[in-house]
């Protein structure tokens, strides 16, 4: 679950960079892709966390 809403937050951060590239505010949209970045790495991780988990392996 804790990867879905990592998700869920990069998608939020990507829309919002759009919102700000269509207003030209490029620094922002920047700083809102490195957000979606992040949770996108953290969701990866949780991910694979969790397969070590339940399979024992990658």
């Amino acid at each position: 679950m804790l990867a879905k809403e990592k998700l869920l937050k990069a998608i939020n951060s990507c829309q919002l960079a759009l919102v700000n590239l269509e207003q030209g505010n490029k620094r922002l949209a920047i700083g809102d892709l490195d957000f979606a970045e992040d949770y996108i790495k953290a969701a990866q991780a949780v991910t694979i966390n969790e397969v070590v988990e339940e399979e024992g392996k990658l």
